[in-house]
């Protein structure tokens, strides 16, 4: 009869860990697209909330135009004085332009902000990613 072989008992533990290590390595790799998932949604949230904000700002932004161009326009009446008429409107031009670009600074504010948000819970999925796919 032939002898089984033998089997070193301090090799099959190390053999065990081997592979709860891989389970545990492969068990995080199926929770990788539930956090992808998650970080898509959560990204679409950002940008939505960013494009209505920005929207709303552009609107706002139109408006602002068209009264600043209305008001220039109206500088400009029949009978009236040239050298004040001028004067007028510069000045009433330059407070106009701090309007919009003020207007316009939000926008961008607006524009950084999500993509800082973006930027953010990108990391953070790489983060939470890397922790699920690596074994205690």
């Amino acid at each position: 009869m032939a002898a089984a072989p033998k089997v070193e008992k301090s090799a099959t533990p190390a053999i065990e860990s081997k592979a709860a290590d891989a389970l545990k390595f492969f068990n995080g790799l199926a929770e990788v697209p539930q956090l992808n998932t998650k970080m898509l949604t959560r990204a679409n949230e950002i940008v939505t909330e960013a494009a209505k904000a920005i929207w709303a700002s552009e609107v706002e932004l139109l408006r602002l135009e068209a009264e600043e161009s209305a008001k220039l326009i109206s500088f400009s009446r029949p009978g009236s004085e040239p050298a004040s008429t001028i004067a007028d409107t510069y000045a009433h031009w330059h407070d106009g332009t701090e309007k919009i670009l003020a207007q316009m600074r939000g926008v961008s504010d607006q524009m950084r902000k999500c993509g800082w948000e973006l930027f953010e819970l990108y990391s953070e999925n790489i983060k939470s990613a890397g922790k699920a796919a690596r074994p205690d």
